[in-house]
């Protein structure tokens, strides 16, 4: 944003500079996020969970994922959130599917793309990705190649913010 502003104003640049607000911006768009990401997973029942990889972050905005993952309890307590950069990692939730007698878990990105981290770290063929962890502690991972941009019921919540800064452009 500070990068933004200061670009306001420039002679020959733009007179006025709006950013539109990240996903998890504010305790309606969390929930929001929550009923958007629920309505587009896969189909899972008794013995099935869904993994959702985040990027992850040192940055305290981390925090946003937990109160992701307490959105989605709420509503199916077979979803869960793992970052390939911070906590929790893949290896922390391992233990809570075990608990839960889960034996196939799908697993999808939490990113507007399914880039890098989606194709090698989630589900890649090295040892560490993953797809391998999890076939090496017994379960059966099914990956899926979608970001949440692809996603019609996601991508609106971005379009909405957008609308958002585009209004704030004539304010």
């Amino acid at each position: 944003i500070a990068t933004a502003k200061a670009m306001e104003g420039m002679p020959k640049g733009m007179k006025k500079i709006t950013v539109g607000l990240p996903l998890l911006s504010t305790p309606e768009d969390i929930k929001a996020a929550a009923e958007a990401i629920l309505s587009c997973l896969p189909k899972h029942g008794r013995g099935e969970a869904v993994v959702l990889m985040g990027h992850g972050t040192e940055h305290p905005a981390n925090a946003a994922y937990a109160a992701l993952q307490l959105a989605l309890w709420r509503h199916d307590k077979s979803v869960f959130i793992a970052t390939v950069e911070d906590t929790p990692g893949i290896d922390e939730i391992m233990p809570d599917l075990k608990r839960q007698g889960v034996r196939t878990v799908h697993l999808l990105p939490l990113m507007s793309v399914a880039g890098d981290h989606a194709h090698n770290d989630m589900a890649g063929k090295e040892d560490d990705s993953w797809v391998s962890k999890l076939k090496a502690a017994g379960f059966t991972p099914k990956p899926q190649l979608t970001g949440l941009g692809s996603r019609p019921a996601v991508a609106k919540l971005w379009i909405d913010h957008l609308k958002d800064a585009v209004k704030a452009l004539d304010e």
